[in-house]
């Protein structure tokens, strides 16, 4: 049995949601998409609910952006393990 990672991505711009979801799909399909976030406060509850082992993130978001989202997930004890791979 293959081991699969679990992973959420949070961008505000549907496009490059859905073109990173394609390419996930079809070169690494161990990778489990959980969900997604459009914003800083849906990537907060999305992780929480989900808690995904690795966390695509969008760096500029409207209002906050995803140095607030990595600040959260790295100086929460319950989160600090999740990876993060930063977009642009």
């Amino acid at each position: 049995m293959e081991n699969r990672i679990s992973a959420i991505i949070v961008d505000d711009e549907r496009n490059s949601r859905e073109v990173l979801t394609e390419l996930l799909e079809k070169f690494f399909p161990e990778i489990e998409l959980l969900g997604e976030a459009t914003d800083v406060e849906s990537a907060y509850k999305t992780i929480e609910i989900k808690h995904p082992q690795l966390v695509f993130l969008d760096i500029e978001m409207p209002h906050k952006n995803g140095f607030d989202v990595l600040q959260q997930i790295k100086g929460n004890p319950e989160t600090n393990n999740i990876r993060v791979i930063i977009l642009s």
